[in-house]
């Protein structure tokens, strides 16, 4: 995330200053600058995006960090003896957890961007009206991201430390490109710092998670760890939106949102154990 953010913290404001400068009627098309001088809306944007979007973004992974490193002494150690049986085994067993979680918290913050900003940001209407949309955006990329650590964490259990940074390298060319196309179009505007994000972790949680299966010379399990895992995140997610669709009416937006949480997990516990008893 730490080279995403830089690319970002370089890109997005001048692109959006030489937006509205050769288009001034560009702000019109801008969510929440209503009250924002002209001069600040680019920093006012960036902040945005980067102190809530990204914030509640990176949370996930950083759950998924913490999977993909404890599995490392133990899949380095039995990588080391040769047992490549255990290797797999392992490898296999991160991934679906990662999965697991990763995949049903993207679709909720696919699904609940305002709701989430709302609960976490309370009282910073402006920013939140600003950057919800980007979180949904960001949302489809919680599961590419969440891989990615994972996958660069496993890569490096076997000693391919530098096969990460030629990813990552290779990535950030194209989200560097896509910030300056998608940026700079006054109806996408800061939106497309998010598509460019979720493009760069859908590049590099692709070719990792492949890189290292192939090296390991093990089949991913796209039912068992994929398939499954989406189809339970779905039942989860039809009945958040549905619990909270009704008790928003009926006893407030906030309220109905947390209540609607309980639900979707009582749901997703329920399909994950139908599903792999």
């Amino acid at each position: 995330t730490t080279i995403v953010s830089i690319v970002d913290m370089l890109t997005i404001q001048p692109i959006i200053k030489h937006t509205i400068e050769i288009n001034p009627n560009a702000v019109v098309n801008l969510k929440g600058c209503e009250n924002v001088a002209k001069e600040n809306i680019p920093a006012f944007l960036y902040g945005s995006f980067s102190g809530l979007a990204l914030t509640v973004f990176s949370l996930v992974p950083s759950l998924a960090s913490m999977l993909g490193k404890s599995a490392l002494p133990n899949i380095s150690h039995h990588f080391a003896k040769g047992d490549m049986e255990s290797v797999r085994r392992q490898s296999q067993n991160v991934l679906f957890i990662t999965n697991l979680i990763a995949i049903p918290a993207g679709l909720g913050i696919a699904f609940f961007p305002k709701e989430i900003l709302t609960t976490l940001f309370s009282g910073r209407t402006a920013e939140i009206e600003a950057s919800y949309e980007a979180l949904s955006i960001l949302g489809a990329g919680v599961w590419f991201i969440s891989l990615t650590v994972t996958s660069f964490s496993l890569l490096q259990s076997i000693g391919k430390e530098k096969i990460p940074i030629y990813i990552l390298l290779s990535a950030v060319v194209v989200k560097t490109v896509l910030n300056f196309v998608l940026i700079a179009v006054p109806s996408v505007s800061i939106n497309g710092a998010a598509y460019s994000t979720v493009i760069f972790y859908i590049i590099t949680a692709v070719v990792s998670t492949a890189y290292y299966f192939k090296t390991i010379k093990c089949k991913i399990g796209f039912f068992e760890n994929i398939v499954k895992p989406v189809y339970a995140s779905a039942n989860c997610i039809m009945g958040a939106v549905i619990s909270n669709n009704y008790l928003k009416e009926h006893i407030g937006h906030t309220p109905a949102f947390l209540v609607c949480i309980t639900i979707s997990v009582i749901i997703y516990i329920f399909s994950v154990s139908i599903l792999f008893k």
